[in-house]
C-alpha cells in the first residue's frame, strides 16, 4: 500500500471516530437529541398531553410560549427573526402587475402563491382579490402573458423580488408597474 492510500485511510478513520463521538454526545439520561425528520406536508400531531400543528413553508416564524414550554418555529429557530405584526387586509384596486395577493406590492408571497397554484395546492385569497388563474386581465396571475399560470410566472415574480432582471415580451407590462 502506498503512502497516499494510507493517509486517506487514516484521515477517513479519524473523521469516523470524531463523528461517532458527536453522535454519542447527543444523548444522556436526561435528554435525547437524536436526528429527527418531519416528513410530512404539515398538519396536526397530538398526544394525551400535547398538541402541535404546523405547515410546510410557514410564512410567520416566531416563538410560541406557555407557562412551562416554548416553541421556536421557522427554518432557523433560535436565529433572530423579524418582528411579525398583524397582516394588513389586502385592498383590491390599482395594485401592481404581478401582485396576486392584492396587497399593493409584488413580494415573495406572490411568487409562493403562484407556485402553490401550479402545484395544485390550496391558495387562499382575501376577497375581493380574484382567485389565481381566474379569467381576469386576461388570466389573473399570468405575469408573463402567455395565457396560463405556470412555474415561470412564479420564477419571474421571485426574480423581481430578489432584484434580478426579468424580461417581459411586449405588450406584457413590467412586474411591479401600475396598471
Amino acid at each position: 500500500m502506498n503512502k497516499g492510500k494510507i493517509a486517506v485511510l487514516l484521515v477517513a478513520s479519524l473523521v469516523g471516530l470524531v463523528a461517532l463521538g458527536v453522535v454519542l454526545a447527543q444523548s444522556s439520561t436526561s435528554f435525547d437529541l437524536s436526528w429527527n425528520v418531519l416528513g410530512g406536508g404539515g398538519g396536526s400531531s397530538s398526544s394525551a398531553s400535547f398538541g402541535l400543528g404546523g405547515t410546510v413553508g410557514q410564512t410567520a416564524p416566531g416563538t410560541s410560549e406557555s407557562s412551562g414550554f416554548q416553541l421556536d418555529a421557522g427554518f432557523w429557530p433560535g436565529v433572530a427573526a423579524p418582528a411579525v405584526g398583524p397582516t394588513p387586509t389586502p385592498t383590491p384596486g390599482p395594485g401592481k402587475f404581478g401582485d396576486v395577493d392584492c396587497n399593493a406590492s409584488v413580494d415573495a408571497v406572490d411568487g409562493l402563491k403562484l407556485l402553490r397554484y401550479v402545484a395544485g395546492l390550496s391558495v387562499s385569497q382575501t376577497e375581493p382579490c380574484p382567485d389565481i388563474g381566474s379569467p381576469v386581465a386576461p388570466v389573473f396571475g399570468d405575469v408573463d402573458c402567455n395565457g396560463s399560470v405556470d412555474a415561470v410566472d412564479s420564477l419571474k415574480a421571485l426574480r423581481y423580488v430578489a432584484g434580478l432582471s426579468v424580461s417581459q415580451t411586449e405588450p406584457c407590462p413590467d412586474l411591479g408597474s401600475s396598471p
